[in-house]
């Protein structure tokens, strides 16, 4: 009987179960092909054209995609700017992504109106702030707080290594964008939060010029309206300030002031501006810690092409709506450019209150150096024998000179003065100007440079691409990146 059944038995077929194996690697296969293209996609849109690398792509339980070692690279150097440990692109869910992104045969007919990307355990490097790249503007990814460092001794910014003498515990930190259409609406909120130490969050009201696909959001034009940054302490500015202040052995009070002298001092150095109320504002944040908020309406609207060059230019600050907030309590922020006040070795790695201290000291020098002349050409007065006082004669006044009394001539006084000053480059000619094409074989070189849309900056070249300039520039203790377009560009001048 039993040689009977052993006759019977059927033979494995092998072929059967290769075909069923490569079926399902070539299934699996697929379904990680189009998590890193989604991983993908969701960089594009939150990073732009930025070389960016990750290791690996797969699905957790709930749908959403994550891969490992997320770097943004400088595509001249190669050095990381910002670096992850994982990336994690969010879904709606398996409900969502198996018709979607796992079934549908071409990727251009994948279509999502919200796209979701976190960074998870973020570092950047370390000439770097933003690590957004434009967004959050001088926020350092170590701590989520802005201008963290000014006002303290040797100190540039504060790395996450250095929390713990301030005795905090820091977490690890997040970076989260996220882009939500809804009709002709785009809602943006990025969010750096590092837990036990700060949060900074930015969100953006655009409006749709068509389209309706979130996953292509890199290659479609929408028109800005509005920002709102919000700033919340969770422990930094107290530490900051006990900290600092004990190194310099003052009091808190007057480390706060330096703090805000030193802010005042960068504004200063960089040509910009903004009401004594709005800094009244944030010099109680600065004391008390709290939250506090940036509200920005643009009016007319900016178009997202040109948005992260113009927002601060020189033709959109004067229509510009902005108000500070803090404390239930609303003030005009009022920002503009000034007369840029330069500060000698600003874009050294050196804190920004020893330079003011240098610059004091010197200003200092100088004074002393100016009364001990004005002292030494003085003449001896002459011994005299007073006689008799003679009655007081009439004294013959001559009229003012028409070159300081016509008022005709005052204009042709005050353009003299106007021509040697850097915010009026063309009153006369300067052949120390650099052209566009004398740039190019200038590429790591600091130089100073105007533009249509603001006063003059010190940058450094880091690429020319055809009819854009990449630079960086020194922001509030870090730097940050940035391109020039070639029809804003005006001239450039050796340092």
């Amino acid at each position: 009987m039993s040689r009977t059944r052993a006759a019977a038995a059927k033979p494995v077929d092998f072929k059967r179960i290769f075909g069923v194996v490569l079926g399902i690697a070539a299934l699996v296969w697929w379904s990680l092909d189009r998590a890193e293209y989604f991983i993908s996609r969701s960089i594009l849109v939150a990073y732009g054209d930025m070389e960016a690398t990750f290791r690996g792509a797969w699905f957790e339980w709930d749908g959403d995609l994550y891969a490992k070692d997320f770097r943004i690279l400088d595509d001249e150097t190669g050095e990381v700017l910002v670096r992850a440990d994982y990336v994690v692109a969010e879904t709606p869910g398996w409900h969502w992504v198996i018709p979607n992104l796992i079934l549908r045969k071409r990727t251009h007919r994948i279509r999502i109106d919200r796209i979701r990307l976190a960074l998870l355990n973020v570092e950047q490097h370390e000439e770097h702030t933003d690590p957004t790249l434009g967004d959050l503007g001088p926020v350092s990814v170590d701590n989520a707080s802005p201008f963290d460092a000014e006002g303290c001794s040797n100190t540039l910014s504060w790395r996450r290594f250095e929390l713990a003498d301030l005795g905090l515990v820091a977490g690890p930190s997040e970076v989260r964008f996220d882009y939500d259409i809804n009709g002709e609406d785009l809602d943006v909120e990025i969010r750096l939060e590092v837990p036990g130490v700060s949060r900074t969050r930015v969100t953006r009201k655009e409006q749709m010029l068509g389209g309706s696909n979130a996953l292509v959001l890199d290659h479609m034009q929408t028109q800005v309206l509005s920002e709102r940054f919000e700033v919340e302490d969770l422990g930094f500015v107290a530490a900051r300030n006990r900290h600092c202040a004990e190194l310099a052995g003052i009091d808190e009070a007057s480390f706060v002031r330096r703090h805000i002298e030193s802010i005042e001092r960068v504004f200063a150095h960089e040509g910009f501006g903004v009401s004594a109320q709005a800094m009244a504002g944030y010099g109680d944040f600065a004391r008390n810690g709290g939250s506090f908020v940036i509200d920005l309406a643009y009016s007319p609207p900016l178009y997202s092409n040109e948005f992260y060059e113009q927002r601060l230019s020189s033709e959109v600050l004067p229509r510009l709506q902005a108000h500070f907030e803090r404390s239930g309590r609303s003030y005009p922020l009022e920002p503009g450019l000034r007369t840029e006040r330069p500060l000698a070795d600003y874009d050294s790695r050196v804190a920004t209150w020893t330079l003011i201290e240098r610059e004091r000291a010197a200003q200092g020098r100088r004074a002393s150096a100016t009364t001990a002349t004005a002292d030494a050409s003085l003449p001896e007065a002459p011994t005299t024998t007073v006689a008799a006082v003679a009655p007081p004669a009439s004294i013959a006044v001559s009229p003012p000179t028409s070159a300081l009394a016509s008022p005709s001539a005052r204009p042709a006084v005050a353009a003299a003065v106007d021509s040697n000053d850097d915010w009026a480059p063309d009153v006369i000619e300067q052949p120390d100007r650099l052209q566009w094409e004398a740039l190019t074989g200038m590429v790591g070189e600091r130089v100073r440079v105007w533009t249509r849309h603001s006063g003059p900056r010190v940058v450094e070249l880091l690429a020319i691409n055809g009819d854009q300039l990449q630079v960086r520039a020194q922001m509030g203790g870090g730097a940050a990146e940035f391109r020039i377009r070639r029809e804003a560009f005006l001239y450039a001048k050796r340092l």
